[in-house]
């Protein structure tokens, strides 16, 4: 399945295949046929994304402190290697979307397959072709 991606090094927005989400119980897999790109949150994020990482300090002062955090505790090596791995991370975009119900897991009542729904959500109704 394809979904809208942003590298969080750079801000690069890529389509990029991913397997199908597995559903679990207390969830509904949607096949998306609309999803809304708001210009105000995810154009913030994006030129957040694009900015220096001295950028990214000054508009994240929250992720300063968790990585000051993880330096005190983990040391200079560890801090550098997860600081590494995230920012060559690609995170999901999108968080509202409408489509078609697909599958309905366990313990969900008053949804059916073939229903229309909308989605909201950061990390459920993402740019994707299907989201659970």
């Amino acid at each position: 399945m394809k979904q809208l991606t942003q590298e969080i090094k750079n801000g690069n927005i890529e389509i990029q295949e991913f397997p199908w989400p597995k559903i679990a119980d207390g969830q509904i897999l949607v096949r998306n046929h609309y999803s809304v790109i708001s210009s105000g949150t995810e154009g913030a994020t994006a030129k957040t994304t694009r900015k220096s990482l001295i950028g990214k300090a000054i508009d994240r002062p929250d992720q300063v402190r968790k990585t000051l955090d993880l330096l005190r505790l983990q040391g200079p090596t560890q801090t550098y290697r997860a600081v590494t791995k995230k920012l060559n991370a690609y995170s999901p975009v999108g968080y509202s979307s409408a489509g078609e119900v697909l599958e309905v897991g366990r313990h969900v009542d008053g949804f059916s397959i073939g229903d229309r729904v909308a989605c909201a959500g950061v990390g459920y109704a993402n740019h994707a072709e299907v989201v659970c």
